[in-house]
């Protein structure tokens, strides 16, 4: 009797640990509820060596045509937001993975220059 309640106390702590883990990593990815700030998703972040954060975030509803003006605002909103200090800004997944695999991005010569929209502290 012992041992079957050993078990059922052994797998519900393991399961509370599963469900929290899976809604704190889908708190953390999920898109912007902010009306101030457009809908984004955070693709990427990093503690850097100087003890800064960074993070690599994607917004589909901006393009090269958005204005400097206004992705050097939402940067810093979604900085503040998310408690970084350096924002790259994408506007396609596509972009971000050229950014870093060599292979992808001659797959995909135009993502970076097409949805990589800068870099903001």
């Amino acid at each position: 009797m012992n041992i079957i309640s050993s078990a059922n106390v052994y797998f519900l702590t393991a399961m509370t640990i599963v469900l929290f883990s899976i809604t704190a990593c889908t708190r953390e990815n999920a898109p912007s509820q902010n009306n101030n700030i457009p809908a984004y998703e955070i693709l990427d972040t990093v503690d850097l060596i100087n003890g800064d954060k960074f993070a690599e975030v994607l917004i589909t509803s901006f393009s090269k045509e958005t204005s400097q003006q206004e992705l050097e605002t939402t940067a810093k909103k979604i900085a503040e937001e998310i408690n970084v200090d350096e924002v790259d800004i994408y506007c396609s997944r596509e972009a971000q993975k050229a950014n870093y695999s060599e292979s992808f991005s001659k797959e995909h010569p135009n993502a970076i220059d097409e949805c990589y929209l800068g870099n903001y502290k």
